[in-house]
Parts: C-alpha cells; structure tokens; sequence
C-alpha cells in the first residue's frame, strides 16, 4: 500500500528532480526484493516515463537497467536485451549507470549458463562499481561471481568471494545483500554434498527476522529444506519447505514458486510419499508451463511421468511422458532419451515385456545416454529377465549394470539426492544377489552381496568405492583374524548368511525378512535402552526371537571361544549381537560364548594384514570433558571421571586436552599420527546418510565445536585404537546404526586399526568404570576387543544393575584393514 501511495503521490507532481527520481527508484527495487514483481514493474514504468526520452539522461538507463534486471529475476528471456550492449555516455555522471550495466550482463551470462563469460564480465563490473563508488552494485556484482565461481567448481575461491561479500554488506548494513551472499556460502557447500556444513548458513538468513519480507528469506528456507532431505531428515525437510511455498504463493516471480514446489515434491519422492509427491509436482509443472519456463516445465513433468509409473497410474504417466517431451523440444533439449526411457517403464508396468525390452534397447543404443540411465536400463532388462524365469539372461543385464557402476565415477550415476540413488542402487544389488543365490552360485553372490556394501558407504562418504574383492581374500582375513567372519543379508523378500573361515565358507539360508527384523530389533531396542530390562530373565522376547532367526542358523559353525567379526546388513546395524540371551537350561548372554567384533563390509577386511600395535607405542591422546555450548549436548556428569580413568591406566604416555582446551582446533594441532590410542570423552553425532559430516562434539573455537568426521579422514592417523566415548541422559537418545558404521569407518578410513563407539548414550559412572578397566588391560598388553569383552563379562558377573546390557552393551569394536592379534 505505501508503494501505491507513493505512486500516486508521484503521478501528481509536475517535472521530477533527482530526489523523487531516487525515491522512485529506491521504491522499485525496494519491491523487487520483497518479490512483488508486478508493482516494480509498475514504478519502473511511471520512472521511464518521469525521467524524460533524453539519450543522455542517466535516469532513463538506470529505469530501463531496472526493467531488464526485473525479467531476468523473473527468467523472461525470450526478448533481447538490447540495453546490456548499448554504447553509453563515457560521462562520469554514468559511472554508476556503466557498472550496472556491466554487472546485469554479467548476470545473463550465468542465467545462461555461460560460466567463465560471467566471470570474467562480473569482476570488470566489480571494477567499475569500485571506480564509481557503487557499493550495491559491486555487492551484487561479487555475490554473482561467487555464483558462477561456485558453478565451475571453483569452491574455495567462491567462498572466499562470498565470505568477504557479506562482511562488506554486513558493514554497510545492507541486511539484503549479507542475507544473498551468506545464503550463497551455503549452495557452495550443497554443491559439494556437505549439507552439514551448509545448513547454518541457511539457518542463519531464517535467523534474520528482519530479512523474512524478502526473497532471498524463503530462498534460505528452500535451501535448509533441501539440506535436511540430504541429511535424511524427511519430516523437518518437509516442514520448512512448506513455509517455503507458504512465502513463494503470496509473492515472488513464478520461478521462485515452481521451484519452491518441485522441490517439496522431489523430497515426497525420497520419502516414498509419492501421491503427495504428484500433489506439489503438478502444481510446479502448471506454474513452470504457464510461466513459459520451459526447461523446468520439462524436468518436473518427468518427475511426474515417475511418480506415476510408481504409482502404477500409466495412462497418466504416458500423458505426462508425452508433454515433457513436447517441452524438452520448446526448450531446445537435444536428447529424448529419458522420454523413451519413461516409455519402456510404462510398457513393462502394462505387461507388455516384448516392447518394453524394445525400447530399453534403444536407449542404450543411444549415442547420448549418460551412464546414471545406462545401468539402471540393464538393471531393468535383468528384473525382465528375473520376472521370466531367464536367470542367465538376468545375470548377463546384472553384470552389464555392474561393470557401468564400477567403472564410472560415482558423480555421474548419482544424478538427484544421493538418498534416492542409493535406495535404487540397493534394490538393484538385492535382485541380482537373488538371482545369483538362485543360480547357486553362493561364492559370486557373497562378492557382489559385500561390494554392495562397500559401494553404500562409499558413496555415503564421496569417495571412490573399492575394488570388487575375492571369497579367497575373504578366507585370508579369517585365517590372519583367527576369526569366523558372519555376513549378514537381510533382504526385503529373502535373507542369507554366510560363514567364512580361514577352510571354506558356508551359506546359510535364513527365513527371515527385513519386515521382519526390523521390528522385532527396534523392539528388544526399547527392552534394553528405555525399560533397563534383563533379557536373560525372561523368556520368548524379541531377543529370544532374534537369537533364533540369527544366531541359531549359524551356531552349528561357530564353537565357544570364538572370535566373530559380525558384518551386518541394515537394521542390525542397530543391534548389539552380544546382548542376544542364548536359550538353554542356563539362560546367558552370547557374549559369555564369543568375542565379537563389527566391521563395515568384507572388502574393508581384505588389505594387507598389520600387527597391531606393541604395547611401548601405545601413547594416548586423550580429549574431552568439554564445555557445553549446545543444549543439545548437555553437560557429561561423568566425564571427568572417566579421564580420570583412562590417564592411569597410561601414567606418563598420555596427553591431556579438557574442558576448554578440548577444541576441533586443538585436536588438528596435537598431532594426532603420532599418538597409539585416541580417545574422546564426549558426545558424538552419527549421520547415516552422509557419514563425513557425523561429528564430535567438543568445546568450541573459532572453528566452532564439531570435529567432523571429514576432518578427521584428512588428517591421517596410525592409532591401534580410537574410541569415542559419546554419553548422555538414560534412554534418551539412540544412534542410528548405519550412521555409527559409517562415523566408524571413517576413523578406519583415517588410518586407525580399531575403533570404540556406542549405539546409545548411558551417562553413568558405569561407563567410566568399564573404559577405566578397559584401558587397563589395553595397557597390560590385551587388545581392544579382548580388553572390552573382558571389562563387559566382569559387569555381568558381578551382578545387580551393571550387569544389565544397558550399561555394558552400547559400547562395540570395529575393525577395519586386518590387524594381527
């Protein structure tokens, strides 16, 4: 209302000064910034027609500068620009005038992508801005180039250029361009998959109470919603990329708004919601198409096409197939071969096999088919063939899709949100794991069923997946281990193990299902972490159930005394094996039978074998007791203590950080390669989908107070063991297990040969007892997962409430390259 006041205040006056000029323009941009395009548009136009026809007058380029800087905002691109290369006055009246029009071509040679263009166009029109002392425009000049930067890969560099922007516009309180620049450091880490590191920029411009007018406000909550997907947080990704939709509806270019509801569809999709998915892609598409957005029409019509194959709904995913690709034409995409793609899923979802392998043939005979299409194709042919009874032919399609998975970088088949990619990256490793079990051949299926592994954490990670390895690589790493290595399969339809020694190896059918474990683990969870139960005490609970699905198959195999290197598969990720009772006359824990250890796959195990550590090099970094700067991580009661612990067991070999010199900082600088043992007193954070950004949580420094996962794998270790002693309030809180797998096998990645870590939180005196008799005997010459299995045992047989498995059982080994007892 203030600006249609102001409009009509303006439409009465006669001639206009340079002030109602400003003050008009102010307004316009003012508008703009809030995303009310239309009234910008409508003060652009009243400030054309107020500043006169003359060539020469700066007021009529900076009016119609403002008009081409509103539709390239809006992305309305099908006229010219004809006034981003207009000749202008070489006055100095124009300084400002030639900047912006430096930067606003800077700006449409990124909107079209035209990278190294807009670069190099927006540092002349930095250039020109400063010789013109035109900070907003060299603002915004800086913030695009950090864009563009970031678009060619140049992230270090982007991030520099946008750090240094938002202090300049910080110190000039323009909150509007500190909130553009600070957002843009947060894309800069999405782009590198690091949504942890990315999600407090976001979070901080949402912060910004006085930014949530503006634009760039629900740009923040988008962005934070899409980290959060990323970091497997569905339901809050959900949540704020409503509020985001919320502001785009109200105002904002169509852009704005179809972006803000295809990207709260594609976050249904990764939550398996797929009728709400179409619900908001519909609605992205109507607003893309109406918009003549051509390109994003496109790319949310074939999500459209997929969520409907999903759903089964075929005559509208081939009408939806048909108009993406009448789009794609109007947008001048070269390439339909996802269209044809689209075609052959309707087909097979219709029955009609024949036609369906016709057109996934045709789409790897397409010169253009990138290699993310290719191996899904032949992952597709193989459930063709599966689905027909032609298991060779199915097994022929696997190995195709697998040869493209192992041979190409990993970048180039995960296309959308890695969550996505690798569901259907697991579905297809499941198919082929049957098929070869069906074919009987057991020793190809376990390779395959482990490099699957391997490749999940991998990715999870963003690093290059290992090599395939061998069944005889397999029975080495048993025979150096002395160890029965347990491989677990827990499949949605069927489920295997298998039992590798250092002699042969056995496969064992297990007739159980994912369903099915699931709960009965999230049950005996609750038994243990939240009721404090006793499950030797009872009987026919889900542990005996577990016992019996999962331990009983394999026991003719495994003798008392064991040691067991469990490799397990999804849930049991969540399940501490040893806290399973062993049914009998004298009911006990099967941690009294063997000594367990975890391992993150097989292939982990099969590098060259090392000796552990001898006992004289066993110097200890100890870290913790750390100021608490997050009420999500309280105070440790015990922690103290536990150091207290720890450092006696290694009196004059041990290096001491606590309290508030227990920083991310000070761990880098304590040189941490050259310690034996390093151990944390102090919660950790475990992230399942992106392990590197899984945390210790420290006091904080000028780096803030998480030593991330990635920090750690750079700075390379040659610890026997680390241990991450993470303790909290009873029951509050439980890991999830594949993050705590991942978090681990980062540090093995980092070079440590052992790693200690809990699948839930106990902060008892408890906990510093077991580590302070842990590290004893560590000490006396045992290792790590004797010393733990020992300490455990003393708990048990001591009886009264330790010996219950919340207190002793959080707490499990991982092993990584294979270290010789």
């Amino acid at each position: 209302m203030l600006a249609t006041a102001l409009l009509l205040a303006l439409c009465a006056c006669g001639p206009r000064t340079d002030r109602q000029l400003q003050t008009l323009y102010d307004s316009a941009t003012g508008e703009i910034l809030q995303g009310e395009m239309a009234r910008a548009r409508r003060l652009c136009d009243q400030g054309l027609t107020s500043a006169g026809n003359e060539p020469d007058s700066p007021w009529l380029w900076k009016f119609r500068l403002l008009q081409d800087e509103i539709r390239l905002i809006s992305r309305e691109l099908g006229e010219p620009f004809p006034n981003l290369d207009a000749t202008l006055p070489e006055r100095t009246d124009f300084g400002w005038v030639r900047a912006k029009q430096q930067q606003l071509k800077g700006q449409f040679a990124l909107v079209r992508n035209r990278f190294p263009e807009a670069v190099e166009t927006l540092t002349e029109a930095g250039r020109l801005a400063t010789a013109a002392s035109a900070n907003d425009v060299l603002l915004d000049a800086e913030t695009l180039k950090g864009v563009a930067l970031l678009r060619l890969g140049r992230s270090e560099e982007a991030d520099e250029v946008l750090a240094a922007t938002a202090g300049r516009a910080q110190q000039a309180r323009d909150r509007y361009r500190e909130a553009s620049a600070v957002v843009n450091r947060g894309m800069g880490y999405l782009l590198r998959n690091r949504a942890d590191e990315a999600l407090p920029y976001f979070e901080r411009v949402v912060a910004m109470s006085d930014t949530s007018s503006l634009m760039v406000y629900a740009v923040a909550l988008r962005n934070a919603g899409v980290s959060y997907a990323r970091l497997g947080d569905i339901e809050r990704a959900i949540a704020i990329q409503r509020r985001s939709v919320e502001v785009n509806e109200k105002r904002g270019p169509p852009v704005y708004l179809e972006q803000a509801l295809g990207v709260l569809g594609a976050t249904f999709v990764l939550k398996g919601s797929h009728r709400e998915a179409v619900e908001y892609l519909r609605r992205a598409y109507q607003v893309a198409a109406d918009g003549k957005l051509y390109e994003d029409a496109a790319r949310w019509a074939d999500n459209l096409t997929s969520s409907y194959s999903t759903l089964g709904a075929w005559d509208d995913a081939e009408r939806m197939n048909a108009e993406a690709r009448r789009l794609n034409e109007l947008a001048g995409t070269r390439t339909f071969v996802y269209n044809t793609y689209h075609r052959a899923v309707i087909a097979a979802g219709r029955g009609q096999r024949l036609e369906a392998a016709r057109l996934y043939e045709n789409v790897l005979s397409d010169t253009t088919t990138p290699p993310s299409l290719k191996w899904e194709v032949r992952a597709q042919l193989g459930g063709l063939s599966a689905d027909s009874g032609r298991l060779i032919g199915a097994s022929r399609h696997f190995r195709a899709a697998l040869d493209v998975i192992e041979g190409t970088r990993s970048e180039l088949l995960a296309t959308d949100y890695k969550l996505s990619f690798l569901n259907r990256l697991i579905q297809f490793y499941e198919l082929y794991v049957n098929v070869l079990v069906d074919q009987r051949e057991l020793d190809a299926a376990l390779t395959i069923a482990d490099s699957s592994r391997a490749r999940v954490l991998a990715e999870r990670h963003g690093i290059a997946a290992p090599t395939r390895p061998t069944v005889a690589s397999f029975r080495r790493a048993a025979a150096d281990l002395q160890s029965v290595l347990l491989f677990y399969w827990i499949g949605s339809a069927k489920s295997y193990a298998w039992v590798i020694t250092r002699d042969q190896v056995r496969f064992v059918p297990l007739s159980t299902s994912a369903a099915e474990i699931g709960p009965l683990v999230r049950d005996y969870q609750k038994v243990i972490v939240e009721s404090l139960g006793d499950p030797v005490a009872g009987r026919a609970g889900a542990g005996d159930q577990l016992y019996e699905k999962l331990i009983a198959p394999v026991a003719p195999f495994i003798p008392s005394g064991t040691r067991v290197v469990i490799v397990p598969d999804g849930e049991l990720n969540t399940l501490n094996f040893e806290t399973l009772p062993v049914p009998g006359p004298q009911r006990h824990y099967w941690i009294e039978d063997v000594e367990v250890a975890i391992a993150p796959s097989l292939g982990t195990l099969s590098t060259a074998a090392r000796p552990a550590a001898s006992r004289q090099d066993r110097s200890v970094l100890l870290i913790g007791d750390p100021v608490s700067t997050d009420p999500a991580f309280p105070q440790l009661k015990f922690a103290s203590a536990e150091m207290t612990a720890v450092s006696n067991a290694f009196v004059g070999r041990t290096s001491v950080y606590r309290a508030d010199q227990a920083t991310p900082g000070r761990y880098r600088e304590s040189k941490p390669s050259e310690f034996g043992i390093v151990h944390f007193t102090a919660h950790a954070s475990a992230n399942a989908e992106s392990p590197l950004d899984s945390a210790v949580i420290l006091s904080r420094d000028g780096s803030g107070y998480k030593l991330y996962a990635r920090d750690v794998a750079e700075q390379m270790l040659s610890a026997d063991l680390v241990t991450i002693s993470a303790c909290r309030s009873a029951g509050e809180r439980t890991y999830a297990g594949e993050g705590l797998v991942g978090f681990a096998w980062a540090f093995l990645r980092a070079g440590a040969q052992r790693v200690i870590a809990g699948l839930w939180d106990v902060d008892d005196r408890s906990t510093a007892e077991l580590m302070g008799r842990v590290y004893t005997q560590i000490a006396e010459g045992r290792s790590p997962a004797a010393a733990l299995r020992a300490a455990k045992l003393e708990m048990i047989a001591r009886g009264g409430a330790a010996s219950k498995p919340y207190y002793w059982g959080p707490f499990q080994v991982f092993i990584g390259t294979r270290v010789v007892p």
